[in-house]
């Protein structure tokens, strides 16, 4: 799922027309990107509770706030 939408997201990206006019709206994009890797990332672990504190502070608590994460 994540890379068909990393893919879209770059197909829309490369057309400057689109870019231009929709710009805040393909960073939006991009940030539920960012967000459903980080939720796949932890229904993934086997430890739960590791995952969760091996990622950067507040990254997906701020993602899901909608504020920025620590790497943006």
């Amino acid at each position: 799922m994540s890379r068909d939408l990393t893919a879209a997201g770059e197909e829309l990206s490369d057309d400057v027309a689109i870019l231009t006019r929709h710009q805040r709206l393909l960073q939006g994009f991009d940030h539920w990107v960012q967000i459903q890797r980080g939720l796949a990332q932890l229904l993934r672990a086997d430890d739960i509770d590791r995952a969760a504190a091996s990622c950067r502070p507040g990254d997906l608590a701020a993602r899901l706030n909608g504020g920025p994460s620590s790497s943006n």
